[in-house]
C-alpha cells in the first residue's frame, strides 16, 4: 500500500507505503538426497513488514503523462523469519515509469 503525502514542488511528492510480505515453501525435490540445511523447506518463509519513505519526480511539462523516476527507501519493522534465516536490512528501491 502506497500513498503520496504531499507534493512540495509541481514535479516532486513524498510518499509512505507499508509492505507486508508472508511466504512459505513445502515439498521435496528428490534430486537433493543429502542431509544439508538449503534442502530443508522448514527453513523458509516466514513474515515481514517493511515501512518505506520515497520521492517521485516528475521531469517534464506534465504531471500526468512522460516519464517518472522514484526512490524509496524500506526498513523493516516486523521480522518473523522461520529457523535459520538472516534478518533483512534496509532496501532501496530505483524505479522508472513511462506512460504514453
Amino acid at each position: 500500500m502506497k500513498i503520496t503525502l504531499r507534493s512540495f514542488h509541481r514535479y516532486i511528492s513524498l510518499a509512505i507505503s507499508i509492505q507486508l510480505l508472508l511466504w512459505t515453501i513445502s515439498g521435496r525435490n528428490p534430486l537433493i538426497k543429502a542431509p544439508v540445511q538449503t534442502a530443508n523447506p522448514k527453513n523458509y518463509g516466514g513474515k515481514e513488514l517493511h515501512l518505506g519513505l520515497g520521492v517521485n519526480f516528475w521531469p517534464g511539462k506534465s504531471t500526468k503523462k512522460g516519464n517518472i523516476l522514484g526512490i524509496e527507501v524500506l526498513k523493516p519493522i516486523v521480522q518473523n523469519k522461520n529457523n535459520l534465516q538472516m534478518k533483512s536490512n534496509y532496501q532501496i528501491i530505483l524505479g522508472y515509469e513511462r506512460s504514453f
